[in-house]
């Protein structure tokens, strides 16, 4: 009988649990700020009503604010911040619950006393009502990595049981419990890793690792000699950030490759500066920023990343994983390029091209590329990214694809009206073995793209993330635009972001237009501007003159059609000029919703960047005034005239809309050419276009043709419209 993981564990304070209580937070927690600083080593809980993530042993500067430490935000409706002063709790009855409970599993694993599925599950739920003490006592940390050990050698590691390549379902499968158990008893150890700790018991941790990460994040074996010293120069300063906010890199610590690597089970030490002592700077240790924990499929351990508050100048760091090594920096720091000193670490491919640590396509070819590090960094100022070190190890000029992503960066920047650089990348991508949500999300980083750790590779960077930016999925770019665009009409939020991509392919890199326009959705270079005016066209709300809703803009070239028209009257910067308004007003405190821009304001503000009258172009497109005649005063009160160019533009969509229907199932054929296609069951569009195909006449057309001149009278000169 299969049953729900959050079912089996409702009396427990680790993991998720689906039902209100009536406690606010964790049994025994205490509520804290969002930036609190732990004196003393405390257990940390993020979320609220049942809903948490855990980090234990913490001390130093603990950020909740949207996840920071955290890997993301819980799946509370309002998350708040506690904590557990380790020196005030029981520590001894949880610590002999487990002590028992790791004995009986380990028991069961050799076959000295074999548990059934049930029994297994209560042991399992004894270990996580009691998990909060995983990493106090010496003894139950030996006991904790024994137990995992046990199991690798009589199962083999998580994701390869008995030589077979397995990925878990979230709700636990008959048959599979020990599995799931020691998933997140694995899962709880890498949440109890504390500098404090890895000094307090050396012997300990020293070796303890898991043979899982051979799968993820990959195998890299200690450094021949522990005593290697390897310095590198990483930037303690991040200007804060300018303009309107950038969803996920708001209040993101800047991430500061290193191009060292902590093998599994080793302890490395790292000097720093004491100017960056005690000032809310981290060292991570893994690529990995998103804990998955909410996630209803397993791939990899949910928490694949360790952080360690800058507290001391030496830190003592590790992790049973392994993972490169980053230093990573608050929002508002100002302490310069300042050196690290890292002892025990092994070398991973790094190549940057900021001034302070910039990497020679020889020293690429000849020595970075080669170093063992499972993960390989790419930085400029701008961008930044991180790909498995065996799709690059052959790859020659990594200089090539950073300049076409600052290229890529600069036409993103020039759109929406930003300065670059900007405190921290403008850009952060990487690549997981699952996405961090069901859908595609933006992020900092952004993951986009999954692969496969078993997936063999030839090393010579032919993977997409590596190529152009032009060449990738056009739901990149669609996605850097939910963080990044200041401001959207009501309903385009699917929509506007698709924008993007139309600026890196066409201002960026010279594709012409309305190519560029086609590949933003679907990476469809077929549909131009004449067929999504079609597709616009042909709809019940254009003959209606209605807006255009929500459902007929998401994901379709019709709903940022009428932005690209603007840049073809009127270039880039029409639309440049009108974001970089929008953020010097929010510099000045005028602070306009993100996603509900007040039509009127905004259509003043994109004539005004464009010394035209936009009206007649956006009311087409769906976006009519909501107050014309106050709008009207506004446009004359800056001198803004009616467009010849908007004029003829709507008497060349009159004669391209489809007259009969021959006409209108040619056009619905061409944007569903498949067998059985359009259908009249699928999406919005799709929708229109089975009704095109089956229902258009003459009638129809002339309504749309109504509309259209009902737009050119409302909007110019009468000796324009004629009759």
């Amino acid at each position: 009988m299969k049953r729900s993981l959050k079912a089996m564990l409702l009396i427990l304070p680790i993991f998720s649990i689906a039902i209100r209580t009536l406690a606010q937070g964790p049994a025994g927690y205490q509520e804290c700020g969002p930036e609190t600083y732990f004196e003393e080593p405390t257990n940390v809980a993020f979320g609220n009503n049942g809903n948490y993530k855990y980090l234990f042993n913490q001390v130093g500067q603990i950020v909740f604010s949207r996840g920071q430490f955290f890997g993301g935000p819980s799946s509370a409706e309002v998350e708040k911040a506690w904590y557990q002063t380790i020196s005030e709790m029981d520590v001894e009855t949880p610590s002999a619950n487990l002590k028992l409970a790791f004995s009986k599993l380990k028991k069961h694993l050799i076959g000295e006393s074999v548990l059934t599925p049930k029994e297994i599950t209560l042991q399992d739920s004894i270990i996580q009502a009691n998990i909060s003490a995983i990493g106090i006592k010496k003894e139950i940390i030996k006991q904790s990595f024994e137990l995992v050990r046990t199991y690798e050698e009589t199962e083999g590691p998580l994701f390869d049981i008995r030589g077979k390549r397995i990925m878990l379902p979230r709700e636990v499968q008959p048959g599979m419990e020990i599995h799931y158990a020691l998933f997140y008893i694995m899962d709880a150890i890498t949440r109890s890793y504390s500098a404090a700790k890895l000094e307090e018991f050396p012997e300990v941790y020293q070796g303890a690792m898991f043979k899982t990460a051979a799968y993820f994040p990959g195998m890299v074996n200690p450094p021949k000699d522990a005593g290697t010293v390897y310095r590198v120069k990483v930037k303690a300063s991040q200007t804060a950030n300018w303009g309107t906010p950038i969803y996920f890199h708001q209040d993101a610590y800047s991430r500061r490759p290193t191009g060292a690597y902590v093998a599994p089970g080793t302890l490395v030490t790292i000097k720093v500066p004491s100017a960056v002592v005690d000032k809310g700077y981290t060292i991570r240790i893994g690529t990995h920023f998103w804990d998955l924990r909410y996630r209803n499929r397993i791939a990899r351990l949910d928490r694949a990343t360790i952080i360690y508050p800058v507290i001391a100048e030496t830190i003592t760091v590790g992790s049973p994983l392994g993972g490169n090594i980053y230093f990573e920096v608050p929002e508002g720091k100002e302490d310069g390029i300042i050196d690290l000193e890292i002892t025990g670490a092994v070398r991973s491919p790094y190549f940057s091209t900021r001034e302070y640590n910039r990497t020679s396509l020889e020293d690429w070819n000849e020595t970075e590329r080669h170093h063992p590090g499972a993960w390989a960094d790419f930085e400029s100022d701008k961008f930044l990214m991180q790909v498995p070190t065996s799709w690059i190890y052959d790859f020659d000029n990594p200089k090539t694809m950073l300049n076409r992503y600052d290229r890529a960066m600069d036409a993103v920047a020039n759109l929406l009206g930003k300065p670059l650089p900007l405190g921290t990348h403008f850009m952060f991508r990487q690549v997981d073995a699952i996405m961090r949500a069901g859908v595609h999300a933006p992020g900092y980083p952004e993951i986009n793209v999954t692969y496969d750790p078993t997936e063999k590779s030839d090393g010579k960077g032919n993977h997409i993330m590596l190529q152009s930016p032009v060449e990738q999925p056009w739901v990149i770019f669609h996605e850097m635009g939910h963080s990044h665009v200041p401001s959207f009409f009501e309903n385009e939020t699917e929509s506007i972001v698709n924008l993007l991509h139309v600026a890196v392919a066409n201002h960026g890199f010279g594709m012409e237009l309305d190519s560029a326009f086609g590949w933003s959705v679907s990476n469809r270079l077929d549909v131009d501007l004449d067929r999504a005016a079609i597709n616009l066209m042909v709809t019940d709300p254009f003959r209606n003159d209605l807006p255009l809703n929500r459902d007929r803009m998401s994901y379709q070239h019709r709903g940022h059609g009428k932005y690209v028209d603007v840049v073809r009257l009127f270039g880039w910067d029409a639309l440049g000029n009108m974001f970089k308004q929008v953020n010097e007003d929010y510099n000045r405190g005028i602070i306009i919703k993100k996603t509900h821009h007040p039509t009127d304001d905004r259509i003043l503000r994109m004539s005004v960047a464009a010394s035209a009258d936009l009206r007649p172009l956006l009311h087409f497109w769906g976006r009519p005034p909501e107050n014309n005649s106050s709008l009207s005063d506004s446009l004359e009160a800056a001198g803004l005239n009616p467009s010849r160019e908007i004029f003829e533009t709507l008497e060349h969509y009159k004669s391209i809309l489809p007259k009969t229907l021959a006409q209108a199932q040619a056009h619905a054929k061409w944007m569903f050419p498949k067998e059985g296609h359009p259908s009249a069951d699928g999406h919005d569009l799709e929708r229109d276009m089975a009704f095109i195909h089956t229902d258009w006449n003459e009638a129809y057309a002339a309504q749309a043709i109504d509309q259209i001149e009902r737009i050119q009278k409302r909007y110019f000169p009468k000796s324009w419209v004629g009759k």
